[in-house]
């Protein structure tokens, strides 16, 4: 039987839950989402480098492309101590399908935030440039495993800067799953106008294939596909709506006008203390995303790029990181002896090994995610 959480003590916060994971083990965890083998550093860029202008030459004032939230200026401290006056401009989106579209139809900026599943596709479309590393001071103590899911032909792509889970949240006092599964976000008959799905056509139909049974929910055949496409549209006259924001969810989840949602742990510590909410692990296992940053090809503000993510990714901001929003950070140098011992078991986080098991789905780069997406306005449409 699965279980899911539905809170330890008040007096602790999704920060300590994701520390949890990756404190196990002295950062086993965070290894596990790419797999440790020893890769992360692919060596610097130096030529590039030295091609460009010096930093005191560049304009600065980066245009960074990113979810809201993460412009908090404490994720940033070091770089705007370094250069005050030069306050980054954010372009903000809701999905990681939206970010990219957004950029293939003429947005260009300095930096972009893209998670690992889509790294692929920024680079097959040309708009990104490998880091030079050497630039990096908190490079050497990233993730080996994450790093290495943000290298494409051996080159470094992405900086990876954060991580979580993506499962299930349902109220506990109205909804009875029995063995929890993502099927419970299809059961329409069962919790008419009380479901909402999230608009995101990589996450949702990867979760329908997972509802279906597919061989591999991030790389569908086009019979699972039609599987998944059906399963939706059956159950879409009865769902409540599509959320494309995370305030919004939140706000129908503690008003009670939604009861089942997929969720980020996150929107749990959000609403926990004003209904009973479950995060939940579905029997087919949970799904988890790891994020990093990109700089865009021919940026003018290559250097000053550089310092903003080596500041982003530094122990300190990895800290407050943990802290305030309970995302794991890529920084293996962060301080993580405060960790509650009650929430690591909640989560089981006592399993070294969880992210590399059958209980976790790290999100994946799709080569027919035209084909997801296709499906997802025609469910959309129906």
């Amino acid at each position: 039987m699965t279980r899911g959480t539905d809170g330890p003590t008040d007096g602790m916060t999704r920060s300590h839950f994701l520390r949890g994971a990756i404190a196990i083990g002295g950062g086993v965890l965070l290894s596990g989402c790419g797999g440790n083998d020893g890769g992360g550093s692919t060596g610097a860029t130096t030529t590039a480098a030295a091609k460009r202008p010096p930093i005191g030459q560049e304009p600065g004032s980066l245009a960074i492309l990113d979810y809201a939230g993460y412009e908090s200026k404490p994720l940033w401290t070091g770089y705007a101590k370094e250069f005050p006056g030069k306050t980054p401009k954010w372009t903000f989106y809701n999905s990681d399908a939206e970010a990219l579209s957004k950029t293939l139809g003429g947005y260009r900026g300095d930096v972009s935030h893209p998670c690992s599943a889509y790294v692929q596709s920024w680079v097959d479309a040309d708009l990104v440039e490998p880091w030079d590393t050497s630039l990096l001071t908190n490079f050497p103590n990233l993730n080996p495993g994450l790093l290495k899911r943000g290298q494409v032909n051996g080159k470094q792509y992405q900086i990876p800067s954060d991580w979580g889970f993506i499962s299930l949240m349902y109220r506990k006092d109205k909804v009875d799953p029995g063995e929890v599964s993502w099927n419970l976000m299809f059961d329409s008959k069962n919790y008419p106008g009380k479901i909402t799905w999230y608009d995101n056509p990589s996450d949702m139909m990867a979760i329908g294939g997972f509802a279906v049974g597919a061989a591999n929910p991030f790389q569908m055949t086009d019979d699972e596909i039609a599987a998944v496409k059906a399963k939706f549209i059956e159950a879409k006259p009865k769902v409540r709506n599509f959320w494309n924001s995370q305030s919004g969810m939140q706000q129908d989840f503690a008003s009670g006008n939604v009861w089942i949602t997929y969720a980020w742990p996150s929107d749990w510590l959000a609403v926990r203390k004003k209904v009973p909410a479950v995060y939940s692990s579905p029997k087919e296992g949970r799904l988890a995303f790891d994020c990093g940053f990109s700089i865009f090809k021919g940026t003018k503000n290559y250097f000053h790029a550089h310092k903003y993510v080596d500041s982003w990714v530094s122990p300190e901001s990895g800290e407050w990181l943990l802290n305030n929003f309970a995302y794991g950070t890529s920084n293996t140098k962060v301080d993580l002896t405060k960790v509650s011992k009650t929430l690591v078991k909640a989560f089981e986080l006592e399993d070294p090994g969880l992210l590399d098991s059958d209980k976790v789905h790290v999100l994946q780069h799709n080569p027919n995610q035209a084909k997801y997406d296709k499906a997802w306005q025609e469910i959309k449409a129906a």
